[in-house]
This record gives C-alpha cells, structure tokens and sequence, in this order.
C-alpha cells in the first residue's frame, strides 16, 4: 500500500472514531450546558419564604432521593415526607429517609437566618397527617445569618480520595461534637488505624458485599443511578456517575464507554468502598439514638448529621455516609433473618447506630449532585 493511501485510509478512520465519539457525547449529554444543577445558585436570586426552602433542598439526603415536600404559609413552613420517593429494599424502615428530613430541616432554621428569620420548629405537629413531619414558625430576628449559613451551597458529598495521613486535630474533633444537641442522640468520632475503625472498615465491607449479592436490593438502588449528564438533567435527582468521586478524565470515559453490566458495576462499587473509601479516610463517625423507631428522634439524627457536614465544609473537610452496615441489617430484619454480626456495635450503651460516615481532609473537590426545581417541590 502506497504511504499516500494509507495515510488518507488512516485519516478516514481517525475521522469517523472521531465522528463517533462526537455522537456518543452528544448522545451522552456531554456537549453543551448540564441541566439540573441550577437549584444550587437559587438560594442567591430567591427571596423570603422560597429562599428558606432553596437552602432546605440543598441538603444531604439518602441516594439524593429527595424525599420532601414544602407549604408555605404567611410566617410558616411545612416540611412534608414525600412517600413516593422512597427506596423500598434500601430503606425498608424509612430510617434514611427521617435522616434526610432532619437534613433539610436544619438548612431551613439557617436559611431562615439568612432572610433575617428566626425559625422555631414543631416535629410532627398534626397526629392525623403523618406525613407533615415539621412546621417553622418565622419571627423578624436582629443580627446576622447563622454560621453555618456561608456553607450552604458549598457543602456536597465527597466520594473521592481523602489524604490519610492528615488526621482530625484536636480543634476540629471538639467543633464537631460540639454539634450534638440533646440527650437522645449520640456522635461517636474515632481514628481509623484504631481498633474501633478496624472494626468499622471490616462491618461497611461486609455490608457491602453482602448487599451486592442481593438482586432485590441492588434493582432498588441502580434505579436511581444516573450514568450520564443527558440521565442526570431528565431526573434531576440520584446518586450520578458526575459526584462519584472519579477524576474528571475517568468520569468522562466513564460515560462516552458503553454502559457496564449490573455485576461489574456492583463489583466497581465493592473496590471503590474498600480501595478509595475506606482505605483513604482517615476518621469515622457513627451517629445513634436511643430509639431508632421514634421518627423525631430520626429527624434529630438528621439535623446532627446536616450540623456536621456543614461545619467540616467551613474547615475545607469531606465527609460521605458509609451506611452499607446499617442497610444490610435493616434489609435482614425485613427478610424475617437473624441480625449480622449482632455483637458488632459502635454505640454505647442505651443508644443504637443509625448512620454511619467517614471524615477527612479531600484529594479534591466533590461535584455537586443534582436537585429538583422549587416549582416541583413547592406543593399548594
């Protein structure tokens, strides 16, 4: 072959690769502005009553499921439980989803303060309507936002490598327990090349494989899961493949590369907890109450865990939910099975575990995760 054939042989097909891979991103949703992200900048345009709710819905939540729902009155806010948002096997007892609420309940009460509000909150206020889970009650307040307030559209979970060998100091262990508010809930912070992390790491890889090796359980929770821009903008809700914690070129691969099978996926997600998660952080936490079936005591749960991870983002620290323990024995007590590992604990006495997490100084910065618009969780 003539080097003047090969080389417009080889150029035609560099050509149509390139053409391809053009298509793929298009079809990926890789080219052009990413949809869904646009809530995060409405705490700075909104006003009022529905710039208190855009700081409520940027808030940690289990699987970025969202599961609320807001009234706004004159000088009130409803926090509703949105039920149809639930994860059925992943979350059978509703414990993350009070967690979530807990979350978006503590934004609102700052986010108040940024308004120039201060917000009292009523826990399931109405026995008839168990889906109202909280009213704020808004009164005119002097003095400045919550400090907190500043960490609002900054705060997102971290699931990339942490430095290890940077442990928490001293200062920032004692801001973080200074979170705990009330008797009935419960943080406990250990390093983790002690015992007790050994026995964490060991508990959340156990949980991990365990739960991958559960169809049921994995169907609910890939239903969720949004591989590319073009899945994230149409959802706009998830765990996604952009906030996974990949490098930005593995990301991108990630998503122009065809889709991988269930088992492989499952698999990647096993390496990630144990390689990049656990391997890489150098703190957990265990967050517990005394009664893990008092729905207040869930959503007081939820408002620590909102209190921590707003304070580490003030500190330029990461944190990420490791909850794969507490689902497995949530998903074994919905199968009728004994407990794993029952004599496995991270609380002390009186209390019981109900989220589990990890803490540390990021490799680099998280991504956010999508949000849905106010319109569509502002209900009449």
């Amino acid at each position: 072959m003539k080097r003047r054939t090969f080389l417009q042989i080889a150029g035609a097909a560099g050509g149509g690769v390139t053409l391809l891979g053009l298509a793929r991103a298009e079809q990926a949703g890789l080219l052009g502005p990413r949809a869904g992200y646009d809530t995060w900048d409405e705490l700075d345009h909104e006003r009022g009553l529905r710039a208190i709710v855009a700081a409520g819905v940027l808030a940690a939540n289990p699987h970025n499921s969202q599961p609320w729902a807001f009234h706004l009155g004159g000088e009130s806010i409803e926090l509703r439980l949105d039920l149809s948002r639930k994860l059925g096997p992943v979350d059978p007892f509703l414990r993350q989803l009070h967690v979530g609420i807990g979350c978006a309940l503590e934004n609102l009460c700052v986010g108040a303060t940024m308004q120039g509000l201060a917000a009292s909150a009523a826990l399931f206020p109405d026995p008839s309507d168990v889906t109202l889970a909280a009213r704020l009650t808004l009164a005119r307040a002097a003095g400045p936002p919550a400090r907190h307030a500043a960490a609002i559209v900054h705060r997102h979970t971290n699931r990339g490598p942490y430095v290890r060998a940077q442990a928490l100091d001293v200062a920032t262990g004692d801001a973080l327990r200074a979170q705990v508010r009330g008797d009935d809930t419960h943080l406990a912070m250990f390093d983790a090349t002690s015992a007790a992390g050994h026995s964490f790491v060991d508990a959340v890889v156990h949980g991990t494989e365990e739960l991958i090796d559960d169809p049921e359980f994995m169907r609910a929770t890939d239903a969720w899961f949004r591989w590319t821009p073009r899945e994230v903008g149409g959802h706009r809700d998830g765990p996604a493949l952009e906030a996974a914690g990949l490098s930005p070129w593995r990301r991108v691969f990630a998503q122009l590369a065809p889709r991988p099978s269930g088992a492989r996926y499952h698999r990647a997600w096993l390496e990630a907890t144990r390689d990049v998660h656990l391997a890489t952080a150098p703190a957990f936490g265990v967050i517990s109450v005394r009664d893990p079936a008092e729905e207040t005591q869930l959503i007081e749960a939820g408002r620590l865990w909102q209190r921590l991870h707003l304070e580490a983002t003030l500190r330029q620290l990461a944190m990420q939910p490791l909850d794969q323990w507490l689902e497995l024995i949530d998903r074994t007590r919905q199968r009728g099975r004994a407990a794993p590992l029952s004599g496995t604990s991270f609380a002390p006495a009186g209390f019981v575990p109900v989220m589990m997490f990890r803490a540390g100084t990021p490799q680099r910065s998280a991504q956010p995760s999508a949000r849905r618009p106010l319109d569509d969780v502002i209900v009449s």
